[in-house]
């Protein structure tokens, strides 16, 4: 049974789940980040202690290593090998870390400090060299969460793969139609009720079915024009042109056109 646990990280990752955690009844011993004043603010609501030495961790059932993928490998690496050690890295395989007694607790959501989470709706990705680790991080992830499942290094890699897709590209794609907007003295704020039935619809029905606009209907003309507004930004045209290409290629497989 995991109950009491050591975070290390102070980011937005580490910040949602250690208060899910805590707040499901485990015990946060320790909060330990090179940045520390934010671990000693995270550790303060945790009412635990906070520190910045991988060589002072307490004795606990899990370490939960949460910082940047870049550095989960050397930050797993650097733990003693008696700590059960978990990250909540997307694209690090279980065997590429060199060391005993590990797995991964990898929730599948973007997370942003000063923004709820309901963290019962997100889906945690569990992976454990030992089965017996793996069923007592199901029992934690199933204190917090009601989609828990066991996942391998591959499929983490995929939904991880996905979820820039969906989550980051579109994300930069909101802000590159706000940057249209504001050049031209509109408001970004008249595209949120489009964004929300595009987002709800994607709840309700398969993108491919939800897909509408100039490229699915191959509109070549309306095409055509939002190309020759762009011509003064070729990374962008490049970009819609690419992705209008798509659309086309996946609603009408028959089309030479690319345009």
């Amino acid at each position: 049974m995991i109950r009491k646990i050591t975070v290390i990280g102070s980011g937005n990752v580490a910040w949602h789940l250690s208060h899910a955690l805590h707040e499901a009844g485990c015990i946060i011993m320790k909060v330990i980040s090179q940045r520390e004043e934010r671990a000693s603010a995270l550790a303060e609501r945790l009412n635990a202690s906070h520190g910045t030495s991988l060589s002072d961790i307490p004795e606990c059932d899990m370490v939960l290593v949460s910082v940047s993928d870049d550095a989960t490998r050397k930050v797993m690496e650097s733990i003693d090998d008696q700590h059960f050690t978990t990250h909540t890295c997307g694209m690090l395989d279980l065997d590429a870390v060199e060391r005993p007694n590990i797995g991964t607790f990898y929730p599948l959501q973007t997370f942003s400090k000063d923004r709820e989470v309901e963290m019962n709706e997100v889906p945690f990705c569990l992976e454990a060299q030992d089965g017996d680790k793996l069923q007592d991080l199901h029992a934690l992830a199933n204190m917090i969460s009601e989609s828990v499942h066991s996942v391998s290094s591959k499929q983490r890699r995929t939904l991880h793969l996905a979820a820039v897709f969906v989550s980051n590209f579109v994300n930069q794609l909101y802000f590159e139609g706000q940057r249209i907007l504001d050049a031209n003295d509109l408001d970004f704020g008249m595209l949120r009720p489009l964004i929300g039935e595009v987002a709800q619809k994607a709840q309700e029905m398969q993108p491919f079915d939800a897909q509408t606009g100039p490229a699915r209907r191959q509109d070549y003309g309306v095409i055509k024009a939002h190309m020759e507004a762009l011509n003064e930004d070729t990374d962008l045209a490049a970009l819609y042109s690419s992705l209008t290409r798509r659309i086309i290629q996946a609603h009408n497989p028959s089309s030479n056109e690319t345009s």
